[in-house]
């Protein structure tokens, strides 16, 4: 068994608590929580653990706006309390932010942890005899979970069984992975590795939320009085049985014969999912969870499936006519979500029609693939009805400069400040194509980074908003304009990504901290968020806006700061760590937060020089005895002093559940 334990930088325990020496206290919890789990799943082969590095760009611009945001909201609580109370609580604020790669507080959690997992061995015996321990900490690129399967691909490439001695130790088909975290995609990463036996470990919802929504008459618990009992398990392998029942029709159609594979149909699975929202895509506007968009895309895959005889994608590969039929599809529902958004935020904007856009080079009105609106249905597109100039007549009232004649205009003029005025149409057309090019490249970066690993760590998606859903037609033409792109003999095509470097840890604090947190980087650094004449000041404003864009939690609004320039930030900041002066240099300390680190191995000395881990057996807690007078009273409805272990009770009791203390 291996136990793989990704470490989320947003996650860390009790690290808020400013009262308390905060690396310490985080420290102590820390590897409290982590021997707990290692005792509970008691892995026989490897222990993985993945701390947060420096993620791709991709990502980057994600954590930007989550620490932008989340800096705002702390200064609007302090003047809140402020006003209120008259004074700021007393002593230094801890700042959340110190949990990026590349921080002072990073490079000492992590020595402290290699020297954890050292002392563990050699003094734990249930360590003693354990599992291998591999550590990647946070000076080794790639977001957790990502380096958990970066080292399961690795590991499974080793595997010959006609040469066992070549085979890595910690990989086997057989071999069962529980990965422990909280993050929904872990589920999406871990069906892409379509192991056999592959779980997720992580606590109860009813544990987690203990005292807030539903669950705020439940007392919350410490993490450290965790038992067996507060976590539970999803068995990735009884989802991919339920994807079998609910294709199985398609197993046994004629059509498919030797080309039907469930592997494949998980495979697109996940993709679609990708089109709802990702950690480096936004999502179509009218694409939502919460409004059924999985089940919208689910029952039009299923209907289309069979027209299609083969799949979406091929892993990192789509095949083009078919994503562009799938869209198609989905686009009908658009007009009817813009029109609802409008009535909710009282903007006529939203709710004009597609149907006004008539000029000839608009390129709507057509079916996928490109192929004209027939003839005869033109006066049907052009047909007026008195609801919709009522919705024109309010809407020029409103906004009497505009020229949007849709909601399609409407958005990119709000979202990315393209004209609809009529000598800016043909300009704004071609962004609008540019924009789907750019959006389609990124959804082949994700499938890339699900099933292969990072392609490109400097690619980004470079607009705020997606594309629309209508807008998404014709795509085979990207492939064809690009002389890079790579497409199969059965229609499945791809774009080729630029292999580029991380960047290093301290620009990476530049690119995603706000100026608040300009104490976390070297002085020298830290200079360039928050000095006037900076070259780099453009990229940290003290003022920017949030837009909703349609949604209710201030968490899902769109931050809107500017895109950082990333060859010129590592051109200035590589230009100050290689200055040796004593005034704008950094110190030994300093430049070793920026190094490269790599994964470290810690290998057990077992008791009789066994080769993987031999533990103790699990031992039931002895029962209590029973009177015969309060077992017969157990045999009623569970009430009273019958709770316990009487065939009536309600699992309150013991119930001969294993329990362990750590």
């Amino acid at each position: 068994m291996l136990l793989l334990i990704y470490v989320p930088n947003k996650n860390y325990p009790c690290v808020c608590d400013s009262q308390k020496p905060q690396l310490t206290y985080h420290t102590h919890t820390h590897t409290l929580s982590l021997s707990r789990l290692y005792k509970i799943v008691r892995p026989r082969k490897v222990l993985y653990l993945a701390v947060d590095g420096v993620a791709p760009r991709a990502k980057m611009n994600q954590q930007r706006s989550r620490r932008f945001r989340s800096s705002r909201e702390a200064e609007e609580l302090a003047a809140t309390i402020l006003a209120r109370d008259g004074k700021l609580p007393e002593g230094k604020k801890f700042d959340s932010n110190c949990i990026t790669p590349g921080t002072d507080f990073m490079l000492k959690l992590s020595i402290a942890m290699t020297k954890w997992i050292e002392f563990k061995q050699k003094t734990d015996p249930f360590w003693k005899n354990g599992a291998d321990v591999v550590f990647t900490g946070p000076d080794v690129p790639g977001e957790g979970e990502h380096k958990v399967m970066d080292y399961i691909r690795e590991c499974k490439a080793m595997y010959d069984p006609e040469h066992p001695e070549k085979c890595h130790p910690h990989w086997s088909p057989e071999m069962t992975h529980v990965l422990y975290g909280l993050d929904a995609d872990l589920i999406m990463l871990g069906l892409v590795t379509h192991e056999p036996n592959f779980m997720l470990l992580r606590e109860k919802m009813s544990v987690v939320m203990a005292g807030r929504g539903r669950h705020k008459h439940r007392k919350k618990k410490d993490m450290l009085e965790y038992t067996r009992d507060d976590f539970e398990l999803l068995e990735l392998q009884v989802l991919r049985q339920m994807f079998q029942i609910q294709f199985r029709k398609f197993a046994e159609d004629a059509k498919f014969g030797d080309k039907y594979d469930h592997n494949r149909i998980i495979d697109d699975f996940v993709f679609m999912c990708m089109l709802v929202g990702n950690d480096f895509l936004p999502h179509s506007p009218h694409l939502e969870i919460d409004n059924g968009a999985l089940s919208l895309m689910l029952n039009n895959y299923i209907d289309l499936l069979p027209e299609w005889n083969g799949y979406l994608t091929d892993k990192e590969k789509i095949h083009p006519h078919r994503f562009e039929q799938f869209i198609y599809h989905l686009a009908v529902f658009e007009q009817e979500h813009f029109k609802r958004r409008g009535y909710e935020e009282n903007e006529p904007g939203w709710q004009l029609s597609s149907e006004n856009e008539l000029e000839e080079d608009d390129f709507y009105g057509r079916w996928y693939g490109g192929g004209a609106t027939p003839e005869a249905a033109m006066p049907a597109n052009r047909k007026r009805d008195l609801k919709a100039e009522r919705v024109e007549k309010k809407f020029h009232k409103a906004h009497p400069t505009d020229a949007s004649r849709s909601y399609r205009d409407f958005y990119y003029e709000t979202k990315l400040g393209w004209s609809p005025d009529k000598q800016d149409r043909a300009s704004t057309l071609r962004n609008r194509r540019a924009h789907v090019r750019d959006y389609l490249e990124g959804l082949h970066w994700v499938l890339n980074y699900y099933h292969n690993g990072c392609p490109s760590w400097s690619w980004y998606f470079p607009h705020l908003y997606s594309p629309l859903s209508t807008d998404m037609v014709n795509l085979h033409e990207f492939y064809e304009d690009d002389s890079e792109a790579e497409t199969t003999d059965d229609g499945f095509s791809t774009f080729r990504f630029d292999q580029t470097e991380p960047f290093p840890s301290l620009a990476q604090l530049l690119s995603v901290l706000p100026p608040q947190s300009a104490a976390l980087l070297p002085k020298s650094l830290g200079e360039l968020m928050t000095h006037p004449s900076s070259p780099l000041a453009e990229y940290y404003p003290n003022e920017f806006t949030s837009d909703a864009n349609g949604k209710r939690q201030p968490w899902e609004a769109v931050v809107q700061i500017p895109f950082i320039d990333g060859e010129k930030l590592l051109t200035i900041v590589n230009g100050i760590i290689d200055d040796d002066s004593e005034e704008n240099g950094l110190t030994v300390a300093e430049r070793k937060r920026n190094d490269r680190g790599k994964s470290h191995c810690f290998s057990p000395e077992r008791d009789g020089g066994a080769t993987e881990a031999c533990f103790p057996p699990l031992v039931d807690p002895p029962r209590r005895r029973v009177s015969d007078d309060r077992r017969t009273a157990g045999r009623g409805n569970g009430r009273g002093s019958g709770r316990g272990t009487g065939r009536g009770g309600r699992g309150r009791g013991n119930m001969g559940v294993p329990q362990q203390s750590y």
